[in-house]
């Protein structure tokens, strides 16, 4: 029986030797052109992929947020497949929610400058843009002993009579289905004061706007060197807006109107920095600052153009590194460094492991002890109520960031957000 089976069954086994031998043989003499030919019909359909994506990606930022999409978050979503249009739209959302919250708001504006005439103009550009969303816009800058015509211009800014020419391209849509109230709400744009500009010399807490500022005490120039004298000279400076600001800026509880405080933020900038600075980024993190109280600040995604990125930056385009690496502290880390050497070991630690999640993970904030990155937004009632102020490390051969000192006294949550970027591409020293 077994036999009969084996002569049945053999003519087939031998035809399936066959087949198999011819096939081995054909793909032997087949021409390399063919699988190249492949290839070049996969990379075609990968490159019709990606231009189509990334026409879509800008798109969608010129008609949601009115501007080109930025290359770190061109680069995320590239990466992202199913996830992108849920991303996306989440993203839009919170950022609506930020702009809804932002017309109660009050928004204050402080920083240090010296030496940075050329950027004034930027600062100003940047005024209309904060003064375009928030219900008031102010600014607070000390500036002392420029060799150029830093306070002259800023004077200039603080007396001018400009108003921004246009709202939010967010706002249009609250008033949708009403024309008239929405051309009732342009017109009140229109006519808005211009921010009010206070220019201080840090010797005078009760009046600003003087037209000299020189101390010969503060005529020496440190540039950024990271020094126990420079940090304790930053911090005194620091504290003279927030003493400014509380002093004048912030309304009293013996007032008849009274503003709650928890409607007050406070913006430090770096205004020797040039760069783009989207406003969704600022308003998506006023969103999670208004839904969660705990908050106490948001440090900016303070990025800069690498000459020579790391190879282990995992971007499609790795061309970016974290901008601000004294400021930056782990949660768990120490805010103080023995010694010149141990700082910049730091610094170049958060410059390798810091500068590729910055620019490709994007999706949560990243809860940190300290940060900056050139730009970072305050809850003024946690600043208020912790009592908060700018310090320097106790030892004069130790080294530490007085923002890292101001985070640790405010208290409460700090964290980075990688949506609220600062592009920046130049720096006026």
């Amino acid at each position: 029986m077994s036999s009969i089976i084996i002569v049945i069954l053999l003519p087939f086994f031998l035809i399936a030797i066959i087949l198999c031998f011819f096939f081995f043989l054909v793909s032997l003499f087949r021409k390399p052109g063919n699988n190249s030919q492949t290839k070049k019909e996969s990379y075609d359909h990968d490159h019709h992929n990606k231009h189509n994506k990334d026409q879509y990606l800008e798109e969608y930022y010129q008609f949601y947020f009115h501007r080109r999409i930025d290359p770190i978050s061109l680069d995320y979503y590239r990466n992202l497949s199913v996830k992108m249009v849920d991303d996306l739209s989440s993203y839009r959302q919170r950022v609506m929610d930020g702009y809804q919250k932002a017309q109660s708001a009050h928004l204050i504006v402080a920083g240090l400058v010296r030496n940075a005439e050329s950027n004034i103009p930027h600062l100003r550009w940047l005024d209309s843009q904060f003064l375009s969303a928030f219900s008031s816009v102010q600014w607070v800058i000390v500036e002392n002993n420029s060799r150029d015509d830093t306070r002259a211009r800023l004077l200039e800014w603080s007396s001018s009579s400009y108003s921004p020419s246009s709202s939010s391209p967010f706002l249009p849509s609250l008033s949708e289905g009403d024309d008239a109230e929405g051309e009732e709400k342009k017109q009140e744009e229109e006519e808005r004061d211009p921010s009010p500009v206070h220019i201080l010399c840090p010797f005078d807490l009760h009046h600003g706007n003087h037209h000299e500022c020189f101390l010969p005490s503060y005529r020496k120039e440190f540039g950024h060197d990271p020094s126990y004298e420079r940090i304790r000279r930053l911090a005194h400076l620091r504290n003279f807006y927030l003493d400014y600001i509380q002093l004048h800026l912030i309304p009293k509880s013996s007032a008849s109107t009274v503003l709650p405080s928890s409607d007050f933020f406070l913006m430090v900038l770096d205004c020797d920095l040039h760069g783009d600075v989207p406003l969704d980024g600022i308003m998506h993190s006023l969103s999670y600052m208004f839904e969660f109280p705990s908050i106490s600040g948001i440090a900016c995604n303070g990025l800069v153009p690498d000459p020579e990125p790391s190879k282990s930056l995992k971007m499609s385009s790795p061309r970016f590194s974290y901008y601000d690496t004294f400021a930056y502290v782990e949660e768990g880390e120490p805010i103080e460094w023995p010694s010149l050497r141990a700082q910049q070991r730091h610094h170049w630690t958060v410059r390798s492991k810091t500068s590729g999640r910055s620019a490709s993970d994007l999706d949560r904030l990243r809860p940190v002890k300290s940060a900056f990155g050139g730009m970072a937004l305050y809850r003024w009632e946690a600043i208020q109520r912790s009592g908060a102020r700018y310090s320097h490390s106790a030892h004069p051969q130790r080294y530490s960031c007085e923002h890292s000192h101001f985070h640790g006294a405010v208290g409460g949550s700090m964290f980075v957000n990688p949506r609220m970027l600062y592009i920046i591409d130049n720096f006026v020293d």
